[in-house]
């Protein structure tokens, strides 16, 4: 073999050796999957200690798969703050959540549906460490972009409205508390089992009429 080729057939053994790490070590879709399903195998069964790593290992896998920016890291990062939350670890939420919501907003806009989970999530930290105007203004954009995405008075919003009341009832903002609800008793006529109201609801309900269902205290 002359000099030239044996030459050239060691740069290309080498540069196969540089490049095959990268190759193996590619992130795949089947991979994070099945992250997540060990994580929400560990979060379902509310044993957030374990599910905490998996969570962190779905962000970074995301991250390290569509990049920093991405808006598929948003609902990755949504989970992880809902992790550390029901931890109590607020702060440590706080973070995750205000990245979440940036990156949906900066990819989809305002009005992104994205938003919903991590807006939610984020004002219920306030409200967990009494930052109450913090929360009020998180969880009115939440409240508003549920509306404008499911009607006036779809359930869904209901673990929204806990804290938004809460927190306004804490400010003493009583009038915005009733227009924000839109008067507790109708929106008990579009109740779900899924999302029941809390008790900040029902607070605001003792003083302007009863609420025809139970309640209980709804996290994010």
């Amino acid at each position: 073999m002359r000099p030239l080729k044996r030459l050239m057939l060691a740069a290309a053994v080498l540069a196969a050796a540089v490049l095959a790490p990268a190759v193996a070590l590619a992130v795949t879709d089947a991979e994070r999957v099945a992250v997540y399903r060990d994580f929400r195998a560990a979060f379902d069964a509310r044993r957030y200690p374990d599910a905490l790593p998996l969570a962190e290992k779905l962000v970074a896998l995301t991250q390290e798969q569509y990049g920093a920016k991405d808006r598929e890291l948003v609902n990755p990062l949504a989970n992880l703050g809902t992790t550390r939350y029901r931890m109590g670890d607020y702060k440590g939420a706080e973070e995750v959540y205000l990245r979440s919501v940036k990156i949906a907003a900066d990819t989809g806009g305002n009005g992104d549906r994205l938003l919903l989970r991590p807006l939610q999530g984020l004002g219920a930290t306030y409200y967990a460490t009494r930052q109450y105007e913090d929360a009020s203004v998180t969880l009115q954009r939440a409240l508003d972009l549920s509306r404008n995405l499911d009607g006036l008075l779809n359930p869904g919003q209901l673990p929204i409205l806990d804290p938004l009341i809460g927190s306004l009832v804490s400010l003493e903002r009583h009038g915005e508390a009733v227009r924000g609800a839109g008067r507790p008793e109708r929106l008990g006529q579009h109740r779900s089992a899924r999302h029941p109201p809390g008790g900040s609801l029902c607070a605001l309900a003792r003083a302007y009429g009863p609420l025809p269902f139970r309640a209980r205290r709804v996290r994010p």
